[in-house]
């Protein structure tokens, strides 16, 4: 898959493409469905796929108070899309003169005349161009005067929810993992690098990780987590606690993960957790001993956990 970064184009792009529409946070299986319709629209017509997308959420742009956390760093993005099969993944630079752009000139001179776009897929509600007033209406209109094709990809439904990323962010802060993996169509993980903690957990006999999370990005209700984690080719069972550590009189939030049957120094390695269960709270114990047999405690439960998972 070729990755494409701001607004120059190369080459690589193919001489006619079909295109996807989205900011496609956690790349959901809503999300999914829509980039199946464009496979297979683009196998169909032997054509390539390309996914347009954003470097940035516009709302750190036009108001960064109301701009969302992410599930998916572009990164995290990239390595899914690179799984799905796309062709080009194209990261659009996001400023107030692109927001300012027509909804008609951003697909007639940016995706037909400099793109060579041929078949344009969007999702029901997704909306573009100045003051967001581009929508799927908008889109069957341009097909009818332009010719490019437009599917409109209809929502997902999971328990009589619509599956979307604000549903996924509204999980993630109430801790519901099950609902969110099942949202996601895979564990939802965090991606980081192992930095320097206090290193209590060594003191007690739980050596941890402290993961580096970045600013912007989501992170589970606070409290106590299965998952596994994913480091130099191998994949470990974790308890991973998100949170401030209370016992300690914590303040700063942080993500420490203890890694069953490792030792082993992994500052500067990066890491990723994915999340399985929730256990518990995280919760302020009287002593040092009784924080360690609740560790002991979440182990078992763990292990008993993932063996009939």
């Amino acid at each position: 898959m070729k990755v494409i970064y701001g607004n120059d184009l190369d080459n690589s792009i193919p001489k006619d493409a079909a295109c996807a529409l989205g900011f496609f946070d956690g790349v959901h299986i809503g999300h999914q469905k829509l980039i199946r319709c464009l496979k297979e629209y683009s196998n169909s017509h032997n054509i390539g796929s390309m996914v347009f997308t954003f470097d940035r959420h516009p709302l750190t742009v036009l108001d960064s108070a109301r701009a969302p956390k992410l599930i998916y760093d572009n990164e995290s993005k990239t390595r899914v899309f690179a799984e799905l099969g796309v062709d080009i993944l194209y990261f659009s630079h996001v400023d107030r003169d692109f927001l300012r752009m027509s909804p008609y000139d951003f697909l007639d001179k940016v995706l037909v005349g400099h793109m060579n776009v041929r078949a344009i897929v969007a999702g029901f509600n997704f909306s573009f161009g100045n003051g967001a007033s581009g929508n799927a209406q908008f889109l069957r209109d341009f097909s009818k005067k332009s010719g490019v094709e437009v599917r409109i990809v209809e929502p997902v439904h999971l328990d009589g929810t619509v599956v979307s990323s604000s549903e996924i962010r509204a999980s993630l802060a109430e801790g519901n993992i099950g609902i969110v993996n099942r949202m996601l169509g895979r564990p939802y993980a965090i991606h980081g690098e192992v930095i320097q903690g206090m290193q209590r957990g060594r003191k007690l006999g739980f050596p941890t990780i402290n993961l580096s999370t970045a600013e912007g990005m989501m992170t589970p209700k606070d409290g106590v987590y299965i998952t596994y984690v994913n480091f130099n080719g191998l994949r470990k069972i974790g308890i991973t606690n998100v949170g401030s550590n209370p016992t300690f009189n914590g303040r700063a939030k942080t993500v420490e993960t203890y890694i069953l049957d490792y030792s082993g120094d992994l500052y500067g390695a990066d890491v990723s957790l994915e999340f399985c269960k929730r256990i518990r709270d995280e919760v302020k114990f009287a002593t040092s001993k009784e924080l360690t047999a609740q560790m002991d405690s979440d182990l078992r439960f763990a292990e008993v956990f993932l063996d009939k998972n």
